[in-house]
């Protein structure tokens, strides 16, 4: 981090031609909605699903707008993390694990099988397991709502530590639009714009793109050149809004996504005893610092393809106020990840210091959510639906071999498929009495989870297969108090349930004898209460 704040630091804003070109393009205003006639310091929230004050609503939570992610200078997820303390991040592969509250949980990637991360990430309402461009998505955003404690009733699935929900700029009748360009140090070259169109007054489409490159930290230790901690990123999103009806709201989004280069990679760590053991194509002179030595980089490889369709229908004249619902989406990605898993002492074992983990990915994943919600201006308000999640990880592939001679059969290959389905109906009721307001709600989550091995890399014989169903009813109660226009307390109950998941487990035939079968090792879910 501190040399990505040297680069802003150092930064140059190309102002100028930017504001030639955008003169007559005034920045783009409120959506149509609920928030049109929001009071000067009001922000409006998501966070139970409907539209509220964030003052008004019963959930611990940090909320930054698009103009606060601007003046905090959130252009990634690390920055999103240092805005708020309760959330960290690891951008280990590319990825994006996010800790908060102590709960945190990778799964989903890997040998660990596929149940999702336990601080899932929502954009727009859309939910996947592997948020491999995440950190090269925020832009053009409207909010950030970051959801603290489990949020299983309402969200999605898996929140059992908390939420991000991503909440990006929707078409509007303004015409308008911005744009940013900087330069920095490391060669950076970052840019950002937006543009709204309202063809009539009822269709409109918004165009937004961001793209930001940079040249590595850090250089490379071994043989294969280049640097590390590098950034090659390129996004765009289309919208579209149409609405045939006052109460019919139609929305089409697209966004493409590409992530190259080096991306994240780690340190090689060289103890101070082992400082004159480094070998001789090491281009470190000994005579310098420990922590010199210490600073070394592996060269990874990068490439991830990400295409994600989302569709929205919103249809508010039913009987008795009632509004209906709709999201969907289908998020298509391919995944490629590469870098070196031996140390600096390989070579006395006669290891090449150039083999490498190559591991892709092409996952498939589907949201559908069907809701009903209640007026909201009457004492009993209700919400009410049910949740499908559908994500299909093919060519999950992971095999060691010789990046010199990449011709040659790979040292060892795991190659397995992995699929789940998820299905939750969920409700919940608020009873307003005065200023004080009582809640419930209860959801039922059914995990189907399979994994099919197609290597069987420890006896070559035996493919291995299973599948696991796990189910659980989370529930939620709660109280609120107005106790002045301004002022509320609160208190509340909440569950949360993450799905469990398996292990691939491959037995080493390292002293010869009969082969042993590949075998599949589940794990239990995760509960918990707060």
């Amino acid at each position: 981090m501190k040399r990505i704040s040297r680069s802003l630091e150092r930064h140059i804003a190309w102002v100028a031609p930017l504001g030639l070109a955008l003169s007559v393009l005034p920045r783009v205003g409120a959506a149509k909605g609920a928030n049109d006639n929001a009071t000067l310091g009001e922000i409006v929230v998501t966070a139970e699903r409907v539209h509220t004050n964030e003052q008004k609503t019963p959930v611990s939570m940090e909320v930054l707008s698009g103009t606060a992610l601007a003046a905090r200078g959130v252009v990634d997820i690390q920055t999103l993390a240092e805005a708020d303390p309760s959330v960290n991040i690891d951008t280990g592969n590319g990825a994006g694990w996010i800790t908060m509250r102590g709960i945190s949980g990778s799964q989903g990637f890997g040998g660990a099988g596929l149940s999702g991360p336990s601080v899932p990430i929502a954009t727009d309402g859309f939910f996947s397991d592997l948020n491999f461009t995440f950190n090269d998505s925020l832009y053009d955003v409207k909010r950030i709502e970051v959801l603290r404690g489990p949020q299983g009733t309402l969200f999605g699935r898996n929140s059992t530590g908390g939420l991000i929900n991503v909440v990006t700029n929707d078409p509007t009748r303004k015409f308008g639009g911005y744009g940013q360009l900087t330069l920095g140090d490391y060669n950076l070259v970052s840019a950002e714009g937006a543009l709204n169109l309202p063809i009539n007054d009822k269709l409109q489409m918004r165009i937004a793109f961001f793209s930001a490159q940079h040249s590595g930290y850090r250089n490379l230790y071994y043989g294969l050149g280049g640097t590390a901690d590098d950034q090659d990123a390129k996004s765009g999103r289309v919208k579209v809004a149409y609405e045939p009806t006052d109460h019919l709201r139609l929305l089409a989004s697209f966004q493409v996504t590409h992530v190259g280069g080096a991306g994240t990679t780690d340190n090689i760590f060289v103890l101070p005893a082992d400082a004159n053991n480094l070998p001789t194509h090491v281009a470190i002179p000994l005579t310098q610092s420990v922590a010199s030595v210490y600073n070394l980089a592996i060269p990874n490889t990068v490439n991830v393809d990400d295409k994600l369709t989302q569709w929205r229908l919103i249809y508010d004249a039913l009987p008795y106020g009632m509004t209906f619902t709709y999201l969907g989406g289908i998020d298509q990605l391919t995944y490629l990840h590469s870098g070196p898993v031996l140390g600096l002492d390989a070579a006395p074992y006669g290891i090449p210091l150039t083999t490498e983990l190559l591991t892709t990915l092409d996952p498939v994943t589907q949201n559908h959510e069907i809701r009903l919600t209640s007026a909201q201006n009457q004492a009993v308000t209700w919400q009410g639906g049910i949740f499908f999640f559908k994500a299909n990880i093919g060519n999950n592939d992971s095999h060691f071999r010789d990046a010199a001679t990449p011709s040659q059969p790979d040292i060892v290959s795991f190659l397995y498929n992995d699929e789940q389905h998820s299905i939750a109906p969920y409700g919940q009721l608020n009873w307003h009495l005065g200023p004080t307001t009582f809640s419930a709600g209860l959801r039922y989550n059914r995990d189907y989870i399979t994994r099919t091995d197609l290597t069987s890399p420890g006896d070559g014989v035996f493919p291995a297969r299973d599948s696991i169903t796990y189910s659980k009813w989370t529930w939620h109660v709660g109280e609120d108090w107005n106790v002045t226009h301004r002022n509320m307390l609160y208190a509340k109950v909440d569950t949360g349930y993450s799905a469990g998941a398996y292990n691939l487990m491959v037995p080493c035939n390292c002293t010869g004898g009969p082969p042993q079968p590949t075998t599949i090792q589940p794990y239990a879910p995760e509960y918990v209460t707060t």
